[in-house]
């Protein structure tokens, strides 16, 4: 299991989308159960992963500081916003929130790139459709089969 924690950390680290959803997949099959608790844990991985590299852009001069700092206000309210809202909601209703989004992520991700999709390469195709279903398919059946209550 900490093998499939690590792939999912390389993947965040290579391409980060969908690396919280993946998270809380891998955590609740570890056998974490307070969803809270895999959320912060979540947030303090993706925010290791994340502050990597941003230093690592940063050095190399390809940030737009302005933009960027933007971002990251946007950033710091949305997630303290979250934060507090999801700690007051029902940690059951919160693991199926997530669930059905995850769900309607592929979807968008496939309504959104069919165009692209019709006329591009396989890596393409493979990109727009296969991986978003896959991931969402394998991280529903993993919070469904760590879904105790």
């Amino acid at each position: 299991m900490l093998a499939l924690y690590f792939g999912v950390a390389i993947y965040g680290g290579f391409f980060g989308a969908g690396l919280g959803i993946l998270t809380l997949a891998v955590l609740g099959l570890l056998g974490q159960e307070q969803i809270h608790e895999m959320n912060a844990l979540t947030v303090l991985q993706a925010s290791l992963i994340n502050g990597v590299a941003v230093l690592t852009f940063a050095l190399a001069g390809a940030v737009h500081w302005p933009i960027a700092l933007l971002m990251a206000a946007g950033g710091i309210v949305g997630g303290y916003g979250g934060a507090a809202l999801a700690r007051r909601v029902n940690p059951v209703a919160v693991r199926w929130v997530i669930i059905v989004a995850t769900l309607l992520v592929p979807v968008a991700f496939v309504v959104s790139g069919v165009g692209a999709w019709l006329t591009s390469s396989i890596p393409i195709t493979i990109g727009l459709v296969i991986l978003p279903w896959a991931y969402g398919l394998v991280f529903v059946i993993c919070m469904l089969v760590s879904f105790k209550q």
